[in-house]
């Protein structure tokens, strides 16, 4: 912590002096850049900005550069002053009073003011918030999916919880083996209903709720390629993962490899991606397909599981949490419907408590 006790030690010059530099490095991405002559029309040409630019940077440089020297407890004041203490950023001058340029008697008006170069700092800043370009990144797409009418349509109403819990008698790793193929065929099945609309032309990138999915082969280098490519990698891979008699056994006795959880988790890594395609992507003709309650049910299904056994990266699925969190949550139980009575009969100890048998 830097105190007024501590100010002018060496620690402290040192930290002091790093954070100008970082100014100087902001300053000059700022005034070098090709568009910050823009901040303000009309004050000067191209040329004395440049000159004045270079000017400033110079003065700053050698100040930074003299402060990280010298051992002045006031050289941030002395510095920042000389900066912006001044109507015009033109009136400064090499630190060595030197200045025989043909530009030292210009007119004033040709200057930079210090409200230019903030103007200009702050455009950088700002542009640093947003995408590389410069542009605002467009308004999040409204998500059919996640409209009543389509989530309330599934092919099952039971709880998928009960459905992928471990059963006593099975080991673990047969119960991935087992749950990681059955999905793998159903997803594969699922996409293939519109395999037809997936071209290259509509689906240029693997896309997913504004993320860009890319294939890593197996020397570990990046690819971006079409959706179809991708599914056809995903697919690829994991039909020969699957079939692979040291990676998934089926011979009794085998023994299961060392890493085969780390290759269920990898399958169902990318099985998401698939999944999350679908709805991102092609949810409008699964719906026109009348195929909504199948892939409802499917994803809710997928989701439960991998989290039930911790395959898939929470960060990695929280793009489609919103829909995880509606199609995962419990069904309420349907209300049996109630038998007609007669007005003589005698009411059942079921019907006194309000409990409803199943």
């Amino acid at each position: 912590m830097v105190t007024s006790d501590n100010r002018g030690s060496p620690l402290h010059n040192k930290a002091v002096t790093y954070v100008l530099w970082g100014f100087f490095f902001l300053t000059a991405r700022t005034l070098l850049s090709t568009d910050w002559l823009q901040v303000e029309k009309g004050a000067g040409s191209s040329e004395s900005h440049k000159y004045v630019s270079l000017q400033v940077l110079c003065t700053v440089k050698v100040e930074v550069f003299n402060f990280g020297a010298s051992s002045e407890s006031d050289g941030v004041e002395r510095i920042f002053s000389k900066f912006f203490h001044s109507s015009m950023v033109g009136d400064y001058c090499p630190i060595s009073g030197e200045n025989t340029d043909m530009h030292s008697q210009r007119n004033a008006k040709s200057g930079l003011s210090c409200k230019m170069v903030l103007q200009a700092v702050g455009k950088v800043l700002r542009k640093s918030k947003t995408k590389p370009n410069g542009k605002k990144p467009p308004a999040e797409e409204k998500k059919q999916y996640l409209e009543a009418e389509f989530t309330k349509v599934r092919v099952v109403d039971f709880d998928l919880k009960e459905l992928v819990l471990l059963p006593r008698e099975i080991d673990l790793n047969e119960w991935l083996a087992s749950n990681t193929t059955t999905f793998f065929n159903l997803i594969n099945l699922q996409y293939s209903t519109i395999s037809e609309f997936c071209t290259g032309d509509t689906c240029q990138a693997m896309t997913a709720c504004n993320t860009i999915y890319y294939w890593y082969d197996e020397r570990g280098k990046k690819t971006k390629c079409t959706a179809p490519q991708y599914v056809d990698f995903v697919m690829s891979l994991v039909q020969k993962l699957v079939t692979e008699e040291e990676n998934f056994p089926t011979k009794y006795g085998k023994e299961f490899p060392n890493s085969f959880d780390s290759l269920v988790k990898k399958i169902c890594r990318y099985l998401f991606h698939v999944l999350a395609h679908l709805y991102w992507a092609h949810f409008k003709e699964t719906v026109a397909l009348d195929l909504q309650g199948h892939l409802n049910t499917l994803y809710a299904h997928f989701i439960v599981f991998v989290r039930e056994f911790n395959l898939v990266d929470p960060k990695e699925t929280c793009i489609m949490d919103d829909l995880s969190e509606i199609l995962c949550a419990p069904v309420p139980p349907t209300p049996a419907p109630a038998a007609p009575s007669s007005p003589n009969s005698t009411p059942s100890p079921s019907s006194h408590n309000h409990v409803t048998e199943r």
